[in-house]
């Protein structure tokens, strides 16, 4: 798919050199003229086989992959307040920085056809993952099933925070008030195994879930920075970590009547996340977490075309660290 973007950049052509402000994860490029651009490409993949020699046995692998072209959206300045005023030239501010612009200064309350993105460069985002799916009818009322995936993502972002205006230091070089670039890494795996049971009066399905992650940030912010020669201070940061979840389950549906059915379940989950910051050893956090969850429901079929259930269930979102500090879960 393909989109031709939705704003002009008045600042296209410039030089912006993320490198050491990234540590190498996002390279050198030129801000895009068509803001908001983007152009991607994927395609997918599915292949079932069942072997001959063994009855009930069944593989089913899928391969998926998606890369995109994106050109940052534009952000534009509403109004200059303090202390953004010092960071502009008369008429727009003070210039207590002594800063001048170096092109086109767009300031405005309504949405405009054109902005000043200066360090708006073009970042690629690739994601793809596989997955087996295996089953065996163990009997006519006995099935295992196992599900193990990989998913990987690599994604560079940018943003120009503060609007953009191509200002410009006392000595040549570009000033930023406020940007964002960096990269997002993340590989996933993870392993679902599970065995369920059919019969005329339950239902019974029971397994085990394994989930694991990886990430690695490196990025910056850089915050009334110059950059001489389009290129950012070497001041950005690293966040590193993993996360494990595993989680056992099990799920009995009784067939009270031909139409009424009862419902109940529980999960045990365990998750341990640990963040890490190379930079700033001191940051590092590890937050473990455990509960168990229900499941209680009940389903209701006056006729053969209709089905009327109620459902009730505990759950949670798993806590963690950000910059240090923990939390609980929710």
């Amino acid at each position: 798919s393909q989109n031709d973007g939705y704003v002009k950049n008045l600042d296209a052509g410039h030089y912006v050199d993320p490198s050491k402000l990234t540590f190498g994860a996002v390279g050198p490029g030129l801000s895009q003229r068509n803001l908001g651009a983007s152009n991607a490409d994927g395609f997918m993949a599915s292949v079932r086989y069942d072997p001959p020699a063994v009855e009930g046995l069944s593989f089913k692998a899928k391969f998926d992959y998606t890369g995109e072209y994106e050109n940052p959206p534009a952000i534009q300045l509403l109004a200059i307040g303090t202390p953004g005023n010092l960071a502009y030239p008369p008429p727009y501010g003070l210039g207590v920085f002594g800063n001048h612009s170096g092109g086109t200064i767009v300031v405005s309350g309504t949405p405009q056809d054109a902005v000043s993105n200066s360090q708006a460069i073009q970042v690629y985002e690739q994601t793809y993952g596989a997955s087996l799916t295996t089953t065996y009818d163990l009997s006519d009322n006995i099935q295992l099933k196992d599900i193990v995936a990989y998913r990987r993502l690599q994604q560079s972002f940018a943003s120009q925070l503060d609007g953009g205006n191509a200002l410009v230091a006392p000595d040549g070089a570009d000033f930023i008030p406020f940007t964002s670039l960096g990269q997002v890494n993340q590989h996933q795996l993870s392993n679902e195994f599970d065995v369920t049971f059919k019969s005329q009066w339950i239902d019974v399905t029971a397994g085990q879930l394994y989930f694991y992650e990886q990430f690695h940030y490196p990025d910056g912010f850089p915050v009334l920075a110059e950059a001489p020669h389009g290129v950012l201070p070497a001041d950005g940061t690293i966040g590193d970590g993993n996360s494990i979840s595993i989680a056992e389950y099990a799920q009995i549906t009784g067939h009270i009547t031909d139409n009424l059915d009862l419902v109940g379940g529980i999960r045990y989950t365990r998750d341990d996340k640990q963040s890490r910051y190379p930079l700033s050893p001191a940051l590092d956090a590890e937050a473990i977490h455990q509960r168990v969850d229900w499941l209680a429901g009940v389903n209701y079929r006056p006729i053969d075309n209709l089905l009327v259930y109620g459902k009730g269930s505990s759950g949670y979102i798993s806590g963690g660290s950000y910059n240090g500090v923990t939390f609980g879960p929710e």
